[in-house]
C-alpha cells in the first residue's frame, strides 16, 4: 500500500469512526499500527497528526530524496498528485 491510500484510508477511518480519530490524536502509532497490522515501519516514523480548522488547509511538504530530484516534472507532478505507479511507504523513498 502506498502513502496516499494510506493516508485516505486514514482520514476515511476518521470520519466514520470517532473512537479512532481519538485514539489518533492521542496515540497515533497505535492507532495506524491497528488500522494497517501488516506494514513495516511504523515503528521508526515520527507521526504528527494535525486537524484542519474551518477555514484553514495544512499542505505537507514531503522529504526531497536523492532520487526525487532526478524525476522529470511530469513524475514529480505524478507524485504529488497521489499516483499509484509512484509508491511511497512509511520510512521509503520512491
Amino acid at each position: 500500500m502506498n502513502r496516499w491510500e494510506m493516508e485516505k484510508k486514514i482520514a476515511i477511518k476518521a470520519i466514520k469512526d470517532p473512537a479512532f480519530k481519538k485514539k489518533l490524536q492521542t496515540h497515533p502509532k497505535e492507532a495506524l499500527k491497528e488500522l494497517f497490522k501488516n506494514e513495516k515501519g511504523l515503528d521508526s516514523l515520527h507521526i504528527k497528526i494535525e486537524e484542519e480548522k474551518k477555514d484553514e488547509w495544512i499542505i505537507p511538504i514531503p522529504l526531497v530524496s536523492g532520487e526525487m530530484e532526478k524525476l522529470s516534472d511530469a513524475e514529480l507532478a505524478n507524485l504529488a498528485a497521489g499516483s499509484r505507479t509512484m509508491p511511497i511507504t512509511p520510512g521509503g523513498t520512491c
